[in-house]
């Protein structure tokens, strides 16, 4: 494993830009860069950050600054993720910012515009927690787009990309499945999360402002595998996109320590051989993707330094029945995060094309 005191250095040198593109704001970034000097402090410093955002959403709640309040929680959520993430070393603590993640986002859902609203979906014997939000001034069925995260990446990291969504008139639901978010520390994935999806479908199915012919499936990074899995198994999915590809983990020797440590925990097996065999096993497309027969939207950066761009065209060339769009960005890093300004839109009207 690098040591510890690069490994800071390196997630800021490849996240920086995910984390602006997320919401974090551009000063937040460099404070947390000038102010973490090691990965020891990763944790306590974005922590410290997180608590100085409650406490001035709570001032502005107590002004009536309802608008200003509901941001300010949110960002509170979002230094809650990045404290989170890559904690995998230590499950007691990512789990307790996870929780503090959730409760800083539920402050802020009422207060968003358009507000989300919390949905928890019954599944096995577990509950998907997620968030579902409409287009403002919208009447009758809308088209949804289902975001689904990724191995780190989770529903309360997704706002600013619903707000492209919701702008072009669809709705969105992210959820946490099986492996992720508020499910990671009872619920290990396994090779059925297609039927976490279908759920979830089945959930907005049943509320009369959503379109059953309209849904789409969007999944960024390790969700890159699990969306068009889904579309595999769920014909009522119209339209899937796959946000940093993932075809299967024969590259998993190169994944540097530290995500590939998150992908082995992903199965909740404490044998670290037993747990690399497993989510190989899990992770491999080839047994599904010829049944995805709506529309498939690969994007991908051709200079990815954590999924290879040969994923793409794996998943592109194995997608025989699908009407396949593949967008390789010469420029892109991991999901293009480094050009979120100008891949996010596309995929969002990519969507609206489909959808509206």
């Amino acid at each position: 494993m690098r040591p510890a005191e690069d490994t800071a250095a390196h997630l800021f040198e490849r996240a920086s830009f995910r984390m602006i593109g997320d919401g974090v704001p551009a000063p937040d970034v460099l404070r947390m860069q000038t102010e973490i000097d090691r990965f020891s402090v990763w944790f306590d410093r974005w922590a410290v950050m997180a608590r100085e955002y409650e406490e001035a959403g709570h001032t502005e709640e107590e002004l009536g600054h309802q608008v200003t309040a509901g941001q300010l929680w949110w960002r509170a959520s979002l230094a809650w993720q990045y404290a989170q993430f890559m904690w995998f070393h230590d499950p007691e603590q990512r789990e307790y910012g996870q929780q503090h993640k959730a409760a800083a986002y539920e402050r802020a859902a009422p207060l968003l515009l358009p507000p989300a609203t919390r949905e928890d979906v019954p599944f096995r014997e577990h509950v998907l927690p997620a968030w579902f939000r409409r287009p403002s001034h919208t009447t009758g069925q809308t088209p949804v787009v289902i975001l689904i995260g990724g191995l780190e990446s989770t529903k309360e990291e997704s706002l600013l990309f619903e707000n492209l969504l919701l702008e072009r008139g669809m709705s969105t639901l992210a959820f946490d499945g099986p492996g992720q978010g508020e499910c990671a520390s009872h619920f290990p994935l396994d090779d059925r999360f297609h039927e976490a999806t279908t759920a979830v479908i089945d959930s907005l199915l049943e509320r009369r402002d959503v379109d059953p012919t309209r849904i789409a499936v969007l999944g960024r990074s390790l969700g890159g595998f699990l969306a068009p899995l889904s579309a595999a198994y769920d014909q009522r999915i119209a339209a899937v996109v796959s946000f940093g590809a993932l075809f299967d983990l024969r590259f998993f020797d190169k994944i540097p320590p530290v995500p590939a440590s998150g992908f082995r925990q992903l199965t909740g097996l404490s044998n670290h051989d037993e747990a690399e065999r497993e989510i190989r096993r899990i992770l491999d497309l080839s047994g599904a993707i010829a049944e995805v027969r709506c529309p498939l939207y690969i994007q991908h950066g051709a200079k990815d330094a954590l999924i290879p761009v040969d994923q793409a065209h794996l998943l592109a060339q194995n997608a025989v029945n699908a009407e396949v769009t593949l967008s390789i960005d010469p420029d892109g890093d991991h999901c293009s995060h480094n050009r979120h300004h100008i891949v996010r839109p596309q995929l969002a009207d990519w969507l609206a094309d489909q959808l509206v």
